[in-house]
């Protein structure tokens, strides 16, 4: 593997805003105007309270009850704090990431490629819905670049508030401690420093979050009584083959979520192995890899061997963000190596899915593999296959950004 030289780098905020700003206003442009014009289905008030949003607008209006706990504060009490209705507080989330995303992209020096190819990830269109994916990205964004500039206060405020928008403290604390270890052999007072600072954080997080469900329920731990009463959400063996809600297009997409999170633990696997090439590792990918396997790992292990929701834990947040952005600037692809790629994501489609079942949904596998080494192609030696995978990658992904928006409006589950 060769190491890959970066595309044009601008260095202000301002050039790192206007690339998710065009994109976010391209987007709006086609969902709000053009789509429409087509027939597809407009946005509404009402369309955008589908799903978790229309729990967040109960939680907003009259607090807690017991079956929603499931759900964290922070977003409702922002909700409840600008008086919006669904499409300004949908527009305020979109403004938020976008603001969020180009202080990151800054932070992490982002090639233009991997500013598009993160922001064109299908998931993307929850930031401009009323749910909470917006705010943990901000949480998100402030850690991350807490633990590039090596400001610890920044980074645990970022925990603590992913840990008062989402349920993620279970899987932040053992993911911080997991980096921490792998990182021993750097300077071991500040990795230690960061890692134990950043799980009393976003323990915080949680105790202000399950208090916050004391006081409107009466229920100590109502949240762990909801997952299981209301959610069935516990640990169980899961069902065989893998699937999601929504049909067969629902399930082929979170099993590429899934496919990232084997990846990511396949790797950490490795390191855990052979330490020594963790040393020359960030903290913050350390944990975008913990993170996204953890998350791959719990959605498996409590779900019953339902994926719903994996792809947007996966791919509409800063460490997906973060990490494709290192992956594509540490690597050149090889053909060889996407082949191998290619090859090593079915056969884990072929075990979890049972993608032989039908020849019809063998191809469509098929072409999903292919698409996700069209986004590792974009790191190929070959300048002409750089731009023409970039260019069909991030047309493609922009297609089912928008397609994912009209199930979502049209109350079809859509992440």
């Amino acid at each position: 593997m060769q190491t890959a030289a970066g595309w044009g780098k601008p260095n202000s905020f301002g050039q790192y805003l206007l690339v998710p700003a065009l994109y976010a206003a391209i987007m709006v442009l086609l969902a709000v105007v053009v789509l429409p014009y087509l027939g597809a289905r407009p946005i509404t008030e009402r369309g955008l309270q589908e799903w978790d949003a229309e729990h967040y607008v109960f939680i907003r209006n009259h607090g807690y009850d017991l079956i929603r706990t499931a759900f964290f504060p922070a977003f409702p009490l922002l909700w409840r704090a600008t008086g919006l209705a669904a499409v300004g507080i949908g527009v305020l989330n979109l403004g938020l990431f976008v603001l969020a995303f180009a202080a990151l992209a800054r932070a992490w020096r982002f090639t233009l490629a991997q500013q598009l190819l993160a922001l064109s990830a299908p998931s993307m269109f929850f930031m401009a819905v009323p749910y909470s994916e917006a705010l943990f990205f901000v949480a998100g964004t402030a850690a991350l670049i807490g633990w590039r500039q090596q400001q610890a206060p920044l980074a645990w405020a970022g925990l603590l508030l992913c840990s008062c928008t989402r349920s993620v403290a279970f899987l932040f604390v053992p993911a911080l401690l997991l980096a921490a270890w792998l990182l021993r052999r750097q300077e071991n007072q500040l990795v230690w420093r960061q890692a134990l600072g950043g799980a009393l954080a976003s323990g915080a997080g949680m105790l202000i979050s399950l208090w916050m469900h004391y006081r409107d329920t009466g229920i100590w731990l109502a949240f762990a009584q909801a997952q299981r009463q209301g959610w069935n959400i516990r640990l169980q063996v899961p069902a065989w083959p893998l699937a999601s809600w929504g049909g067969d297009m629902m399930t082929r997409y979170e099993s590429l979520a899934l496919l990232v999170g084997i990846a990511c633990a396949s790797y950490l696997g490795y390191l855990l192995l052979r330490p020594g090439k963790a040393v020359s590792l960030p903290f913050a990918v350390v944990f975008s890899l913990a993170y996204l396997a953890g998350v791959a790992a719990i959605t498996v292990s409590t779900k019953g061997g339902t994926v719903a929701s994996l792809s947007r834990y996966v791919f509409a947040t800063p460490f997906f963000a973060v990490l494709l952005s290192w992956v594509l600037g540490q690597v050149r692809f090889s053909y060889k190596q996407l082949l191998w790629v290619w090859l090593a994501a079915e056969v884990c489609w072929l075990i979890l899915f049972r993608s032989y079942g039908h020849v019809r949904t063998l191809l469509a596998y098929l072409l999903l593999g292919l698409a996700a080494i069209g986004v590792l192609a974009t790191a190929s030696p070959h300048r002409r296959v750089r731009q023409v995978a970039l260019v069909l990658s991030v047309a493609g992904n922009s297609a089912l950004l928008l397609l994912l928006l009209q199930r979502f409006l049209s109350h079809e589950w859509a992440g």
